[in-house]
């Protein structure tokens, strides 16, 4: 199955514990982009206030029954050859919230890179959206 971006619903909601008072989820967050058959999502967790970066975000990321933390930069924005929007992002940091070991991040992209898709196309009215991801080192 394939990542679908769409609003929470309320058993949804319930069953994740994403409440407006939770400590973790951004509090009013609406959408996720959900992989029902196999229990993924992404979540939107929050940005930095005026003073901080614009271009970093922090995203909630359930993957193989591990919820991730996920710092992502923008890094660049551009048109391809074809006219369609490339949007390059690195991850800053991804590491698990439950004092569980982290796992590795070659395994967490491909299902990172397309639920990202899954809510660049929903939020930005483009033929498609690209997430080049990348780690960077320390």
């Amino acid at each position: 199955m394939t990542f679908v971006f769409e609003i929470i619903p309320e058993s949804d909601r319930k069953k994740y514990g994403i409440a407006d008072d939770s400590n973790f989820y951004r509090a009013g967050e609406s959408h996720w982009a959900i992989d029902r058959e196999r229990e993924i999502f992404l979540l939107r967790r929050a940005r930095f206030g005026l003073e901080g970066p614009h271009d970093e975000a922090f995203w909630a990321f359930l993957w193989k029954g591990q919820i991730l933390d996920v710092h992502i930069k923008n890094v660049d924005i551009s048109q391809d050859e074809f006219g369609k929007i490339v949007d390059r992002r690195i991850v800053l940091g991804l590491c698990s919230l439950r004092n569980e070991p982290t796992p590795e991040i070659s395994k967490v992209l491909p299902d990172l890179e397309s639920a990202l898709a899954a809510c660049g196309e929903a939020e930005l009215v483009i033929p498609y959206q690209l997430y080049s991801l990348e780690l960077v080192s320390k």
